[in-house]
Order: structure tokens, then C-alpha cells, then sequence
């Protein structure tokens, strides 16, 4: 058995070493977050299936998911807290339960969501991203076809809507 004494001392280390390596992991995302905001994609995504920092049993669990919305005025990486209950459904055939996530409040900043959250989400900035430019290019896809089927496109500067 370790002294108290040596087990707080460990703990206090790997505490601050802890801290440290949050800070870092804050500047990383701030730093995405700017790079992601300099795109002006102005396009949002959450990564629903890949949940974060859950608690709960088998059947139902609260948990965060990672995105990318306008928060306020702000394009920002975010964390989203929702509820995933797993039910079998009838109609299906394969027997499995089929998730089902419900929204347990509103979307904020990641910088601002628990360090569990914050350190949950690293492992998946670069799949948030990635799925990202896909979206964008599937957007750009949609409005191509839509110029096609017009036969021209719209005059330069003719759109009284925001992106």
C-alpha cells in the first residue's frame, strides 16, 4: 500500500501536468475554431453518432455530441448535451436496438463544455472537419444541379438573402 502522503503527491503531479496539457488543448481549439470561421462556411454539422463523455446504463444515457454551429452572432465549435434511449423497433426485422437521441439542452462552445467533453471531442476534430468539406461539397452540388435545371444562372450580386 503507498502512503497517503506519496498517493496525493502523485496526484497533484499528474494534476497539474493535466492542466497543462488542457491548456494546450484549448489553444488547439481556439485555434481551430478561428481557422474554421477565417472559411466562412457558414454551414453547421453535428457528429451525432459519435457521442461523448456518456453516462448512464444500456439503455438510455446522457451524453454530449460534437459540431459546428452559429452560436449567437458566432461560427463555433460546439458541444450539444443530449439524451440516447435504445429501443427495438418492430418494424425492423434485424432484432437490434435502434438509438434514438434527444436534445437535453441548448449548444455551447466547446472552450466552454466540461474538460471530459473538451478532451472526448479532440479524438474527433478532424472527422468534424472532414465531414464538413463533404457537406459543403454535396451544398455545391445541390445548387449546380439547380443552375442546370434553369438553364442559366442567376445574375451576380441578384440575391437578397444571407449565406
Amino acid at each position: 500500500m503507498v502512503p497517503i502522503d506519496t498517493a496525493v503527491a502523485q496526484l497533484s503531479s499528474l494534476a497539474s501536468q493535466l492542466n497543462k496539457e488542457t491548456d494546450a488543448l484549448n489553444d488547439i481549439i481556439l485555434d481551430l475554431e478561428r481557422q474554421l470561421a477565417n472559411t466562412k462556411v457558414g454551414v453547421s454539422l453535428w457528429l451525432e453518432r459519435n457521442l461523448l463523455a456518456e453516462t448512464g446504463d444500456g439503455y438510455k444515457q446522457d451524453a454530449w455530441v460534437l459540431g459546428y454551429a452559429k452560436l449567437g452572432d458566432s461560427w463555433r465549435l460546439a458541444a450539444k448535451p443530449v439524451t440516447v434511449t435504445w429501443e427495438h423497433i418492430e418494424e425492423a426485422d434485424h432484432g437490434d436496438l435502434t438509438p434514438f437521441t434527444k436534445d437535453r439542452g441548448e449548444p455551447v462552445p466547446l472552450l466552454n463544455a466540461p474538460r471530459a467533453v473538451r478532451v472526448d471531442a479532440s479524438a474527433y476534430l478532424e472527422e468534424l472537419v472532414n465531414r464538413l468539406a463533404e457537406k459543403v461539397k454535396g451544398f455545391i452540388g445541390n445548387i449546380e444541379q439547380a443552375k442546370r435545371f434553369v438553364g442559366t444562372p442567376p445574375i451576380k450580386g441578384n440575391s437578397s438573402t444571407k449565406n
